[in-house]
């Protein structure tokens, strides 16, 4: 990267510009992140307490996925968050995805399973299954949380990397 010099600016004119246009793109994810965060929210419960389970923010599967394709166009993307043939996003496109191509799943027993099927949980109550976490949470909850806590990290992390490269054109006086 070339520091923001006016040699630079009128030789390097292409560079000088590309490098504003990220401190720009850095400066709105770090903005954006934590509106994003709020509006996820999270699943929590206090461990003793059966009926502590609070679910803050989004509370439907798909909801998270449109919030999921907002981020995605926002420039919040990496590779956790982006289309993955047998991951979790089995789309060719987030911004197209549809709730048949996000699984979830794959933890404390459950199968992985696409949004459609999870929905079926939707109005279950706890189910006790021989796992702890079950006599607090229901079976959408546990999947609900597991989503959110997937953006919510990878958000937190974009923001972060942005704020470590912001700090780097910063210091070439961009």
């Amino acid at each position: 990267m070339k520091k923001k010099t006016l040699w630079n600016r009128i030789f390097h004119t292409k560079e000088v510009n590309a490098n504003v246009e990220l401190k720009e793109k850095y400066l709105k994810l770090i903005e954006l992140a934590p509106n994003f965060i709020d509006r996820i929210g999270e699943v929590t419960y206090t461990e003793g307490k059966q009926d502590s389970a609070k679910v803050t923010g989004a509370r439907y599967l798909t909801e998270l996925l449109f919030i999921h394709k907002e981020l995605w166009v926002m420039k919040f993307q990496n590779s956790n968050l982006g289309p993955d043939s047998c991951g979790m996003f089995r789309t060719a496109s987030i911004p197209d995805m549809k709730p048949e191509e996000v699984y979830l799943g794959n933890i404390w027993g459950l199968f992985t399973k696409n949004i459609p099927y999870w929905d079926k949980y939707q109005h279950d109550g706890k189910t006790g299954g021989g796992w702890p976490i079950y006599e607090y949470l229901t079976i959408y909850q546990i999947i609900l949380g597991q989503y959110k806590r997937h953006l919510s990290s990878n958000i937190r992390a974009i923001a972060k990397d942005a704020e470590k490269k912001l700090g780097e054109l910063e210091k070439l006086g961009y």
